[in-house]
């Protein structure tokens, strides 16, 4: 009995190893969404009101010939992708692409779109207008106006969970008066889309 139990602990233990190298063996495409969570210190509240282990995303672009990153920080830049993953607490981050395919011509017009927001600072009151933008809006107005596709379904940012005390205080900042009526986007509903399949973490 001792040989057939010991060659199925092998074999589960190969199995799970197997997994875990799947889960890791991403080949970056132009389009893919890509979530950390970031160091800065509005971080904890925007996982506090969003329910998400993610507080920031990018999106997948070529520059130069190198895998990079467009993000809307202070302002909205293109870094390396191993820029942007480093950046992230421990290193983790996950990866997702639309479950539909892509042409080519499709994914120039998404780097193109992602790319029109470079430059514009960085928005603090999520508000929904071009002036300012913030991470989850940048890729969400990529993709719907590159594509016409909307990953997920705005609401409005008293939706969102505003009773930690992390979001409190920053509510008290920045909204002294209460929270607008604008709608938002979070990273997580982002990660949440139906549109979109995961393709790689670590």
């Amino acid at each position: 009995m001792t040989r057939p139990v010991s060659a199925l602990i092998v074999s589960v233990v190969l199995l799970l190893a197997c997994s875990a190298s799947s889960d890791e063996a991403w080949e970056p495409q132009i389009g893919d969404v890509v979530f950390h969570t970031s160091t800065s210190r509005q971080s904890a509240a925007v996982q506090a009101a969003t329910g998400s282990k993610w507080s920031h995303v990018g999106m997948v672009v070529l520059a130069d010939g190198e895998w990079a990153i467009v993000e809307a920080v202070q302002p909205v830049q293109v870094v390396t992708l191993k820029e942007f993953l480093a950046r992230g607490v421990d290193g983790r981050f996950e990866a997702y692409r639309l479950k539909e395919p892509i042409t080519h011509p499709q994914r120039d017009e998404l780097s193109r779109a992602a790319r029109s927001f470079a430059g514009l600072d960085y928005d603090l009151y999520f508000g929904w207008d071009d002036d300012l933008i913030y991470c989850s809006e940048l890729v969400w107005k990529a993709y719907e106006r590159a594509l016409g596709i909307e990953l997920s379904a705005p609401r409005k940012l008293s939706d969102f969970d505003l009773t930690s005390p992390a979001v409190a205080e920053l509510m008290k900042r920045r909204w002294p008066d209460g929270v607008p009526d604008d709608v938002a986007v979070s990273p997580q509903d982002l990660a949440d889309s139906k549109l979109m399949v995961q393709v790689g973490r670590r």
